[in-house]
């Protein structure tokens, strides 16, 4: 969230499941990007990028992190979760033509900025 914000997105809606976490993260970067982030509901519509870097899809039998019936096949779903290795979240919007990004695609792409800042390159 915090590297989105800074990579000058305009709005960046938090939801989570879990309401406490929920509202300490939208506190602690609200701080440092004041009117550019709120809490935000399970609702995805209006969103280019929907991302879960909760747990929740980890084990068999948890909800969707938002309302997987109002995704757009227009938008990019992405999930930080690394097992199941594709995620229900990323299923379900690949099968609606979302463009998707599995937890180890995430942790792929991060590896190679690390690699490329450790080296110099950036």
């Amino acid at each position: 969230a915090f590297e989105i914000l800074q990579r000058d997105a305009a709005f960046l809606a938090i939801h989570d499941l879990n309401a406490e976490r929920r509202d300490s993260v939208v506190q602690r970067l609200a701080e440092r990007f004041p009117g550019r982030v709120a809490a935000g509901s399970g609702n995805p519509e209006s969103f280019d990028l929907v991302a879960n870097v909760t747990p929740v899809g980890m084990k068999a039998g948890d909800p969707y992190p938002v309302e997987v019936e109002k995704l757009l096949a227009t938008q990019f779903v992405a999930d930080a979760i690394t097992r199941p290795e594709v995620s229900p979240l990323v299923q379900f919007a690949h099968d609606l033509g979302c463009k998707t990004m599995t937890g180890a695609g995430m942790f792929n792409a991060e590896a190679a900025i690390l690699v490329d800042y450790l080296l110099g390159d950036i």
